[in-house]
């Protein structure tokens, strides 16, 4: 099973994590850990605090469960080696006004890794990390996220990992989430991340966004728009800034019968000079009976996907020009990881994505 696959797995599971008895050791650095709570913070609530390891605590509902067997945490890593998030994601220098810089460690069971800066924008988080080589087979899956008290579910990862110099490994990741980030406010996040094949190895990091750095300067269109005349389709907005462009599409599930049959949907349209403007399916929720699905721009330069647009980002960004869009769904057979005898078929009608405005 390769890491992608893995994340789609863990994203479909709801993790319960049971409590552990404290040794009289674990049960006196609690006790200390509560005393420095109080003091720092007088609302702090008892009932919040349950099982620990080695004196983490309870943050709302998410519990660091303890390990009998493995209390010792590795040695932490630091590097003075700094690399800035445009730079780890191939994104546009201008997002770093945005982004909030931390070049701090969290430290694990069987790693250590540095976060060097986290941006939030909408639903989505970035941020990217520095790591040894040796922990590069540890994999940990962000599990759990409170944003200004109120609980966020990442519902997908992803992850674009290069090797750098002294045997290091710089890590640019997006996280999706069930819901938008307030925006125009102080941000306190709390960010845990989970051990895929130990859940008791976990280890969160604590950061402070300040509303002027909490919402990317964004274009936004085709607000509550729908694109068929039965009002199945709804597009919820269309969203391009810097760092991503987005379609998000309230759409009804199509049930897929017989095991090879597969179904899949982008959006596609052209401008007066015929360049192709694609966004591919990204994610696609059942909530209530509807497909909610995210379009995500797909750059002339991405890879592995079979749908590319004939411009970069910062074109789009850029551009004044109007395209004429179509919903496409794509139907066909899957034999040997293929998908063969693809016929496409438009939903709805054309719709502007009119970027002169």
């Amino acid at each position: 099973m390769n890491k992608k696959e893995i994340y789609e797995l863990l994203n479909e599971v709801n993790t319960v994590y049971k409590e552990q008895k404290l040794t009289d050791e674990e049960n006196i650095k609690l006790e200390r850990k509560i005393k420095e709570k109080i003091h720092s913070n007088k609302k702090f609530n008892f009932r919040k605090v349950g099982a620990i390891a080695a004196g983490l605590f309870i943050l709302g509902s998410f519990v660091f469960a303890s390990n009998e067997k493995i209390h010792a945490y590795v040695e932490e890593f630091f590097t003075d080696k700094k690399i800035s998030l445009s730079d780890a994601g191939d994104l546009s220098k201008d997002i770093e006004a945005n982004v909030v810089e931390l070049h701090k460690p969290i430290n694990f069971k069987k790693a250590s890794f540095m976060i060097e800066n986290i941006l939030t924008d909408g639903r989505f988080i970035y941020l990217n990390l520095i790591y040894p080589q040796k922990y590069e087979n540890e994999i940990y899956i962000p599990r759990f996220l409170k944003i200004n008290g109120v609980e966020y579910c990442p519902e997908s990862t992803s992850v674009k990992p290069d090797k750098i110099e002294n045997n290091l490994i710089s890590t640019y990741s997006e996280i999706l989430l069930d819901k938008e980030i307030p925006s125009n406010v102080d941000l306190d996040i709390i960010l845990g991340y989970d051990n895929f094949d130990d859940s008791s190895d976990r280890n969160y990091i604590e950061v402070k966004v300040p509303k002027e750095k909490s919402q990317i300067n964004q274009r936004v269109f085709l607000e509550n728009y729908y694109i068929d005349k039965d009002k199945k389709y709804r597009i919820l907005k269309a969203k391009i800034n810097k760092v991503k462009a987005i379609i998000e599409i309230d759409q009804p599930i199509i049930k897929i019968w017989g095991n090879k049959k597969t179904v899949d949907y982008y959006v596609k349209g052209k401008n007066s000079k015929g360049q192709t403007l694609i966004f591919d399916l990204n994610l696609g929720k059942s909530v209530g009976g509807l497909y909610k699905c995210i379009y995500e721009f797909s750059d002339k330069n991405c890879k592995g996907t079979p749908y590319k647009s004939d411009i970069s980002l910062a074109d789009l960004y850029n551009s004044k020009d109007i395209f004429k869009m179509n919903l496409i769904r794509v139907e066909g057979k899957r034999e040997k990881g293929k998908i063969i005898n693809k016929k496409e078929k438009i939903i709805g009608k054309t719709f502007d994505l009119d970027l002169s405005k």
